[in-house]
């Protein structure tokens, strides 16, 4: 699968969401959780305009995690001086999307929304509309990895995630295997490789998802439920991922106590 024309692909659907008003207050840039294509085309444009140095500071750059928002960190690509975005022309669909009206009329799990911008000045999008954006941005990326399948259910990571994925060798089974030989092939990070550091303990999590899946089927009701609240709370670098899913594994072992 070539991933040039996905780039072009990707490139057409960002420029579909209206531009929101936004105010630049900057507080509510985090690490947005992004498919395998739109984590290239971020870092591709941050190789492209920023020196291996900066880009090193960028990328390596101790993750924190975002008060006001749950399962979020601060965004990598913020500027801590400007608070502008630095990657601003490929930042990810889940920051155009940010603030349209149309995600509070959605309800979409785990995703927060702007509260101060005018609402009357917003621009409309229907439900219609941002789901069909959503499918072609799926239909970008399914063709790459097992996309959204048992038991991983990936679809995408925050940046942290995606960092963990291309240097973390142990980190290298199944869907990650697929998709860290992806990054690793389209994106040159390799000058960074010495001084990753590992801080989202991605790799235990997944050992973890796959050692609930056994409980489950073994009928160890009351363990599953510790292990995914364990879960749940633990791994905070790793945004959001399995947040939903943790939810829907847990209403379907209680609905059957």
């Amino acid at each position: 699968m070539h991933f040039y024309p996905m780039r072009d692909s990707l490139n057409a659907l960002y420029t579909q969401p209206p531009p929101v008003p936004c105010q630049g207050c900057g507080q509510c840039c985090v690490s947005p959780t992004c498919t395998v294509v739109e984590f290239v085309v971020a870092c591709e444009y941050l190789l492209e305009n920023f020196s291996k140095e900066n880009t090193e500071k960028i990328l390596l750059a101790q993750p924190k995690i975002h008060p006001n928002y749950e399962g979020n960190l601060f965004c990598k690509f913020q500027d801590k001086e400007t608070l502008r975005c630095i990657i601003h022309p490929a930042r990810t669909m889940a920051c155009r999307l940010f603030g349209l009206p149309v995600i509070d009329e959605l309800d979409l799990n785990n995703i927060e929304n702007c509260r101060k911008m005018n609402i009357a000045s917003l621009p409309k999008v229907s439900p219609e509309k941002l789901k069909a954006w959503l499918s072609l941005l799926m239909e970008m990326n399914e063709p790459l990895a097992p996309y959204y399948q048992e038991p991983y259910w990936v679809a995408g990571f925050n940046i942290e995630c995606w960092l963990a994925v291309y240097f973390d060798p142990l980190l290298d089974d199944e869907v990650f295997g697929i998709l860290k030989k992806l990054l690793r092939e389209e994106l040159d990070l390799r000058f960074l490789e010495e001084k990753f550091i590992d801080k989202t303990e991605l790799k235990d999590k997944t050992g973890k998802i796959l050692l609930l899946y056994e409980i489950i089927r073994s009928g160890d009701t009351q363990t599953a439920l510790s292990l995914i609240d364990q879960i749940r709370r633990s791994y905070p670098l790793t945004g959001a991922y399995y947040f939903e899913e943790l939810q829907k594994l847990q209403n379907l072992i209680t609905s059957h106590q």
